[in-house]
């Protein structure tokens, strides 16, 4: 995933999930587009990675994420401004598109058990 896709990515699919989360309309919609997108799996795999944890911890989740691709794109920044070359990004996937059944873009889907039964946030 190229440095700036993935943190902007990241921050589509916490907005989301705020957004669900908050009770926002387009909420629903929003992370329904996300899941069923046929061109990407990145968000997801992040998701689902996420899922089943409480939404309050997936968000925090999130936020940690996008803190350390925010990170990832200043080096990659400095690097650039500073004429230093850097590898390219070598994909991990062997297809174009993601593998397996997508999400129904149907924004009506069930929100599982773990939205409403949060843990609270985990102690350090």
């Amino acid at each position: 995933m190229g440095i700036d896709d993935a943190y902007l990515s990241v921050r589509e699919l916490a907005q989301a999930v705020d957004w669900v989360h908050h009770g926002v309309p387009e909420g629903r919609a929003k992370l329904a587009a996300i899941l069923s997108n046929a061109c990407d799996d990145f968000q997801r795999a992040i998701y689902y990675a996420l899922a089943g944890r409480g939404v309050v911890e997936m968000l925090d989740t999130l936020d940690w994420l996008a803190a350390l691709l925010k990170a990832r794109g200043l080096v990659a920044a400095r690097l650039n401004r500073k004429r230093i070359t850097r590898r390219d990004l070598v994909s991990p996937y062997v297809a174009e598109e993601p593998d397996g059944p997508l999400v129904s873009p149907d924004a009506g889907f069930e929100l599982g058990a773990a939205w409403s039964a949060d843990r609270g946030p985990t102690p350090h």
